[in-house]
């Protein structure tokens, strides 16, 4: 939690914001948005987190979701050439063209099913083609 507190601080001074900045421009309570950057808030909804990250100006995956891009990273480095392909469309991929990539990896990594895998491959090769036009 105190690295999603320590990314969304750094993001908000990055902008050069103040908290109270930050939750005039995203809709979202000062106490909120005091809560998230000191830790003690979990569970934080989507539209939550859209709203912030929006008002930043950045994707809601920099703020919110480094633990899952970490997962991402670390399963890629053992698939070199999947990560080559990642790289060259992950910008252009829908938020839930995204998020379901990094969940499947999530869901690959500690148990790691040769069937999850080809599923994984499969979409990550429907990606490709599409994006790569």
């Amino acid at each position: 939690m105190k690295n999603k507190a320590n990314r969304l601080q750094a993001a908000r001074l990055a902008k050069d914001l103040t908290q109270v900045d930050l939750a005039e421009r995203s809709g979202v309570s000062l106490a909120y948005i005091r809560m998230i950057e000191q830790g003690v808030r979990s569970g934080i909804s989507k539209d939550i987190k859209l709203k912030i990250a929006e008002a930043l100006g950045v994707r809601i995956d920099e703020i919110f979701l480094e633990e899952r891009r970490t997962a991402w990273d670390d399963f890629l480095e053992q698939r070199e050439a999947d990560k080559k392909i990642f790289e060259s469309i992950a910008q252009k991929m829908t938020d839930e063209e995204y998020e379901w990539l990094v969940e499947t990896v999530q869901i690959l990594r500690p148990k790691f099913l040769q069937s999850d895998y080809e599923t994984y491959h499969k979409r990550l090769q429907q990606l490709t083609k599409k994006y790569s036009k």
